[in-house]
């Protein structure tokens, strides 16, 4: 397969780039982000403090934010909605689904405006590339996984590119 695609960055989690170099360095006015190992751990319905002051800090510099998430928990998804305070795409269905169009859309940007932000490169990596976004790859918050996770998500990061950029040190 010819197709790697390579994010701007490699990253712990997202708080270790500002969102004032995203928009400054790169252009980018709107995030889209994955939810479950990326803003939060699976299923726990709480951001972590961390995350939670990045994305207070996104929306203070005039970030519009997205969440674009495969999990089909429609109620649990619409109870996240309430905790972030901007919307939240379910059952999105990436790389290839409607999540991705529907944000693009929602948006109302430029594709290279926009970066998505996720843990998974198979579905958040290629999604974002395929739609013409910039892209930030993140470890998952959950260290803890089955060894079968960790195991396909080894063989999933053969599939990404090394990052345009040296990782960003957070403002």
């Amino acid at each position: 397969m010819n197709f790697k695609p390579r994010p701007l960055y490699i990253l712990p989690d997202i708080t270790h780039v500002s969102p004032a170099v995203l928009q400054e360095r790169h252009g980018i006015t709107a995030v889209v982000l994955d939810l479950d190992n990326t803003m939060m751990l699976p299923h726990a319905g709480i951001v972590p403090p961390h995350i939670q002051t990045w994305l207070d800090d996104a929306q203070a510099v005039g970030l519009s934010l997205l969440c674009v998430t495969n999990n089909k928990d429609r109620e649990y998804c619409q109870r996240v909605e309430d905790i972030l305070g901007f919307a939240v795409i379910y059952y999105a269905a990436k790389p290839h689904g409607y999540g991705l169009k529907l944000a693009l859309r929602m948006l109302e940007r430029s594709p290279k405006e926009i970066v998505v932000v996720g843990d998974r490169p198979t579905s958040d990596i290629w999604g974002g590339a395929w739609h013409g976004c910039h892209t930030i790859l993140t470890r998952p918050l959950r260290h803890d996984e089955p060894a079968l996770y960790n195991i396909l998500r080894g063989l999933e990061w053969l599939f990404v590119g090394k990052p345009l950029h040296a990782t960003p040190t957070a403002v």
